[in-house]
């Protein structure tokens, strides 16, 4: 290097100690980050969606690697891709479905049901009008109404949904029996097999109060007490019984006297000697109501009587049993011995 290469070095190192800056060991020039471009950092994010960011002063410029965003997306409200489900009763079923499939509701799911609407009409919609579509929308649509079934024997509440679900209007009365479960259908307007009309008429059993002559207290007695029964090969436990005796005496007898409230309207009972009997036994019955005598029956072994009487208004029950033949040892049943009244069994 001759002097005046070397003269000119001498005064650059000057000019940049003057300068306050410095000379890194890659070459670059660094200078202080208030006065000096910054040189970018050999290790830079190399993302290629990075961008810079610019502040210019005049003194500093600054570089960011962080990736930013350069297009925000547009937002689009929750609300603006629900669809609200349209008002289509009374629509055939065609303009129903045409309807829907124009606001994109398609295959909805549709429901025959019978009514005096006309046939292939809309009569319901699930959702209702109005509201968020989340799931097909299902479309009930009315078809002719089928003759009326039989009704007899089933439930009340069986024959009403029945009709409610055809919009058929419906009503009741009720009749105390126990010749029909409680809240069955005893009989029915339209019948069974007959065109349906807007109006459907029904009879409905209702069970009434009832009292065993097991849980009546006796006035008087005789001969007469409570004990297990077969009759019929069927055992029957407590029973109300005759017990006609040891020591047998023709025509022996036993009885029982009731004093009964009124508003008892029928008595039933199934009377019969007990199968270990002899075969020979053979014992009358007879029932007397106020004093009266109401009814005589004859039992013989092996056969079991039922009995129904009315004796609405009676206030006093005897019954008495007479040995006719058949040994020392007859004891005569009381089955199920029932009294009924004139009014609803309490709930």
């Amino acid at each position: 290097m001759d002097a005046r290469t070397g003269h000119g070095i001498g005064m650059l190192a000057c000019l940049l100690a003057i300068a306050g800056c410095t000379s890194n060991a890659e070459g670059g020039v660094v200078g202080r980050a208030d006065d000096v471009v910054a040189q970018p950092s050999p290790t830079a994010s190399a993302d290629p969606i990075a961008t810079s960011s610019t502040t210019t002063s005049s003194t500093t410029t600054s570089t960011s690697s962080a990736p930013i965003a350069t297009t925000a997306p547009a937002s689009a409200s929750i609300l603006d891709t629900q669809i609200l489900v349209p008002d289509v009763v009374g629509f055939t079923q065609a303009e129903a479905v045409e309807t829907l499939a124009a606001l994109n509701l398609d295959s909805p799911v549709v429901v025959e049901r019978e009514s005096f609407k006309e046939p292939g009409l809309v009569i319901r919609q699930h959702p209702a009008p109005g509201v968020v579509a989340r799931f097909p929308v299902e479309l009930v649509v009315a078809v002719s109404v089928a003759d009326v079934p039989d009704f007899a024997g089933s439930a009340a509440s069986e024959a009403r949904r029945w009709a409610n679900d055809r919009e058929i209007a419906n009503s009741y009365s009720t009749l105390l029996t126990l010749d029909f479960p409680d809240g069955s259908v005893i009989s029915q307007t339209p019948a069974a097999g007959e065109a349906a009309q807007r109006e459907l008429a029904l009879v409905v059993a209702q069970a009434p109060a009832t009292m065993m002559l097991a849980d009546l207290a006796a006035e008087a007695s005789d001969d007469y007490g409570s004990s297990a029964i077969r009759l019929a090969g069927v055992e029957h436990p407590a029973t109300p019984y005759f017990d006609l005796g040891t020591n047998f005496v023709s025509n022996e007898t036993g009885f029982v006297t009731f004093d009964i409230e009124t508003g008892w309207v029928r008595l039933l009972m199934t009377l019969g000697i007990d199968d270990t009997n002899s075969a020979e036994s053979t014992v009358q019955i007879d029932v007397f109501i106020d004093g009266v005598l109401l009814h005589t029956e004859i039992l013989v072994i092996g056969t079991a009587v039922s009995l129904d009487f009315d004796i609405a208004g009676a206030s006093r029950l005897h019954i008495s049993a007479t040995a006719l033949a058949g040994g020392n040892d007859i004891d005569v049943g009381l089955i199920d011995t029932l009294l009924v009244g004139d009014q609803p069994a309490a709930p």
